[in-house]
């Protein structure tokens, strides 16, 4: 079907419409004081507004641990635009979302050449309850603004592909470096450009043996800069992140290793089935024994993904983005332990399992009218359940006095929901109700000690 038909142009209003809607309630939110308050009203540099002195802050300043200017001048833009208001960032957050939707379709229509499965995996991956954490936390806009520029290198990695030129080969560099610059999550960024190129676009095949992967130096030359750029976001990251280290928990190393293969079950089964979603997640240790259970379970999925790789790429291609995209952000390697799998962590990795559902989408579509009309009849009520499920959960995310009980009840030790819970009741005059919350928060930062002061100074001790 031509990229341009009066149907593609139809699907992808429909789901721009459809993506702007199921997020548009949280334009109505407040701030959830979770981050929310330090990224936008507790920094003067973004309620100043979008000015030459504000930028010059932005590259030359790394804030709230991150070395991340196009974030902030983001959301300076937001403080010009409509003032210091929770608005200004909520609808920013959302429209990004929708762009990155509509961006992830077209990428998905240059590929498979079917606009329906384009739309069903870009709205699968778009409306999924799990995007709601990356959408409607205003401290999470660097979610959606890294990936827009992700989307947009691998726009220009499929131009590349489709015609060399210099040009189209330093647009995937200077978009990779502005996501960069806006979170440092496209580390990830090379590994899968060579994924694409395996499957679906078809510039080199699986290997199958050491000769086979002598046929990817080409490819690996090409994306030298790339992957320089990838080592410099590497070692940023571990030199802005150094305090990380002092609060994360006296973990040997085998330990640590060992929370991996159970993280990434975690993962897909709140991907497969989003039932009891949070903000934050309880912190467990999986045993020795879980820990080899869940290994030979993702190294199992792994073999029968390669077994199927001739029939079934999208398979082995989704689980591999998947777990490369997610690798820096999985429990083991990443330092902090305020929760064991966070929603928003899956907002690129899940752009690979929508790749493979496209595949799956074609493949079991491709033989008969008939086949194809109960494929998308699937999708259909897929996408149902995932905008009825994201609808019943957004509302959660609309203040700090809807959020806060809920988590208090489900993470009662956690640092930073004891100081936001503390906060909210001492805005209710119940400093003494207040005080056992900051206790618990106070060994996190120095903010939740100012708080507890000031609570006990209100109760007279």
């Amino acid at each position: 079907m031509n990229l341009s038909s009066r149907n593609t142009l139809w699907l992808a209003a429909l789901l721009g419409l459809v993506t702007f809607a199921l997020f548009s309630p949280a334009l109505r939110y407040q701030y959830i004081d979770v981050d929310d308050v330090q990224y936008t009203i507790e920094t003067p540099q973004v309620v100043g507004g979008l000015t030459l002195a504000n930028v010059r802050w932005a590259f030359t300043t790394v804030h709230e641990s991150w070395y991340s200017p196009l974030l902030w001048i983001s959301l300076m833009a937001d403080s010009s635009l409509f003032g210091p208001v929770p608005f200004g960032y909520h609808f920013t957050n959302v429209l990004l979302h929708t762009a990155n939707a509509l961006l992830l379709f077209w990428i998905l229509l240059r590929l498979f050449r079917s606009p329906l499965a384009a739309f069903f995996a870009a709205a699968l991956w778009s409306l999924h309850p799990l995007r709601i954490e990356s959408v409607a936390w205003i401290a999470e806009r660097k979610d959606v603004l890294s990936g827009f520029f992700f989307l947009l290198a691998l726009r220009a990695h499929l131009r590349w592909a489709e015609h060399p030129t210099r040009s189209r080969q330093w647009a995937v560099f200077w978009c990779m470096l502005c996501g960069m610059l806006s979170k440092t999550i496209l580390v990830v960024l090379p590994p899968l450009l060579l994924l694409l190129d395996v499957w679906p676009l078809g510039r080199i095949p699986f290997p199958s043996s050491v000769r086979d992967l002598r046929r990817w130096r080409p490819l690996l030359l090409e994306k030298l800069p790339l992957f320089a750029l990838m080592l410099a976001g590497i070692l940023l990251t571990l030199i802005t992140h150094r305090h990380a280290h002092d609060v994360a928990p006296p973990l040997p190393v085998v330990a640590r290793l060992g929370l991996i293969a159970p993280t990434y079950l975690a993962h897909l089964a709140q991907v497969l089935w989003p039932a009891h979603l949070a903000l934050f997640y309880p912190i467990s240790y999986p045993s020795a024994v879980q820990g080899l259970a869940a290994l030979f379970a993702l190294a199992l999925s792994l073999w029968v993904a390669w077994r199927l790789r001739n029939t079934l790429p999208g398979l082995l291609m989704g689980g591999l983005w998947f777990g490369i995209a997610l690798f820096p952000l999985i429990r083991g390697i990443r330092f902090d332990e305020q929760s064991a799998h966070p929603d928003r962590y899956t907002y690129l990795p899940a752009i690979g399992l929508s790749l493979a559902f496209a595949g799956l989408f074609i493949a079991c579509s491709a033989r008969s009218r008939r086949r194809l009309w109960g494929s998308a009849l699937l999708s259909v009520l897929l996408l149902a359940a995932c905008a009825v499920r994201g609808a019943f959960y957004l509302p959660q995310w609309k203040s700090p006095e809807v959020l806060g009980p809920i988590l208090i009840r489900l993470v009662p030790d956690n640092p930073l929901v004891n100081n936001m819970y503390g906060k909210l009741l001492a805005a209710q005059l119940k400093p003494d109700e207040a005080i056992p919350h900051f206790r618990k928060a106070e060994r996190w930062n120095i903010v939740a000690s100012c708080n507890l002061v000031s609570a006990l100074l209100h109760v007279g001790q």
